[in-house]
């Protein structure tokens, strides 16, 4: 979900880049978890993006994600 979430950040601010969390390259879900909130957060504090639509959709998506993954704990 992340990777959908990026993806759709840089199709209207392509600069954005910039300011996103380095990905995480390994395997280990805790880590995964960490970026992905690390992630979240950027992109919630970034108002121009987190409002439009496509991306709020996917920003939910992550979320939930993340929310269904820690209740798994």
């Amino acid at each position: 979900r992340s990777k959908l979430l990026r993806k759709t950040v840089y199709l209207f601010d392509d600069q954005f880049k910039e300011h996103m969390p380095k990905k995480n390259d390994t395997n280990v879900l805790e880590k995964e978890l960490a970026y992905c909130k690390e992630l979240e957060q950027r992109i919630e504090k970034e108002e121009s993006l987190s409002s439009i639509p496509a991306v709020k959709e996917k920003l939910n998506l992550l979320k939930e994600t993340i929310e269904d993954t820690q209740g798994n704990f």
